[in-house]
């Protein structure tokens, strides 16, 4: 990817994680953008993964799998071409960092041409299908919009997983499920949604200092 850097190391993580008040760490480690610094409710940042081979792309709002509303939430194969930001608010309302215990609402920084349509994330299943694919168009508050970010670990310090959280069909409990990738051989389209193999994922501020949108 152009002009994206390499995860910071550990040394220099452990200087970064200086910056981020006390009451954040006590809360969570914070999830690191790949400049080493910590995610922010509302600011824009692309979703990038270097998975390979089913996982490689940049997240994007994509058509619908039926061709209708609401809109799916889609893995973009091509480094070049740029997907669609996405931002991240805090489901408590309190908080000034995102860390790996925050429950949080994910959105495209974007609009749609379906009427009355959200830009929240939300998982549901199509035509009897066994899976849940993400899609638009949710409500925050629901339990299908509430996502957390998992810190993987290893050598890559900003690489993560997404969980959503939903009711189990056996006891109505609350679990969590990965967010993965799949692909239909239909469409030709990879699409998010939940999977027993997670997508590992990066984070990168969409636009810089400037204004102008950053090079995927």
């Amino acid at each position: 990817m152009k002009n994206m850097l390499l995860p910071l190391s550990f040394l220099l993580l452990a200087s970064t994680l200086t910056l981020v008040p006390e009451t954040a760490r006590a809360s969570g480690n914070p999830v690191l953008d790949v400049n080493g610094f910590g995610l922010l409710p509302g600011v824009p940042y692309y979703m990038v993964s270097s998975q390979w081979p089913i996982g490689g792309g940049v997240v994007s709002l994509g058509g619908d799998i039926n061709g209708t509303c609401p809109l799916d939430v889609i893995l973009l194969e091509n480094f070049c071409v740029t997907g669609t930001p996405v931002t991240f608010s805090i489901a408590s309302g309190e908080g000034l960092f995102i860390t790996d215990s925050t429950d949080i609402y994910i959105s495209f920084d974007t609009t749609s041409n379906c009427t009355n349509e959200t830009m929240v994330w939300m998982h549901e299943s199509f035509n009897s299908s066994s899976a849940e694919f993400l899609t638009v168009g949710g409500v925050e508050g629901d339990v299908n919009t509430i996502f957390r970010i998992v810190n993987l670990g290893g050598s890559f310090v900003s690489s993560y997983k997404l969980v959503a959280y939903k009711l189990s069909s056996y006891d109505l409990a609350l679990t969590t499920s990965n967010v993965g990738a799949v692909f239909d051989s239909t469409t030709g389209i990879r699409y998010l949604a939940l999977t027993e193999t997670p997508l590992i994922v990066e984070f990168q501020v969409a636009y810089g200092s400037d204004g102008l949108k950053a090079v995927v």
